[in-house]
């Protein structure tokens, strides 16, 4: 009987530590997509500050209200474009982190499972070495 409580002790510490280990990568997951997400607003921050920049150099060479509208036209095309990249990098990184967050459910059931199994099958021993 004393080596089914050690064996038992030896399990509950097995979950522990299992445990741990899945936050440990669960936070894994949680800091890289937040640092990806960190980088792409700094990036979108820096795209806002060059388009602002823009446009103060095409007031400042204008020549009139033509090189004004062209400038403008010009800037709005390439921010739009600079926003629908910046779009899609989230949408890459949103993507990314839901395949590991999925991966790391999938992992947690399948261990849950084994570890399922493996008690009732200690459980199952125990009841049958006490009622022999």
């Amino acid at each position: 009987m004393n080596a089914d409580v050690v064996q038992v002790w030896d399990q509950v510490n097995g979950w522990n530590k299992s445990t741990v280990d899945s936050m440990l990568r669960l936070n894994e997951i949680a800091s890289r997509a937040t640092e990806r997400l960190a980088q792409q607003q700094l990036a979108v921050m820096t795209d806002c500050f060059e388009s602002g920049l823009g446009q103060m150099k095409v007031l400042g060479e204008a020549k009139g209200v033509q090189d004004v509208l062209a400038g403008q036209s010009k800037l709005a095309t390439q921010c739009g474009e600079k926003w629908i990249a910046s779009a899609r990098k989230l949408l890459e990184i949103s993507f990314q982190a839901q395949s590991e967050l999925g991966q790391w459910m999938n992992d947690q059931f399948n261990q849950f499972n084994a570890q399922a199994k493996q008690t009732a099958e200690q459980a199952q021993k125990v009841v049958q070495q006490a009622t022999a």
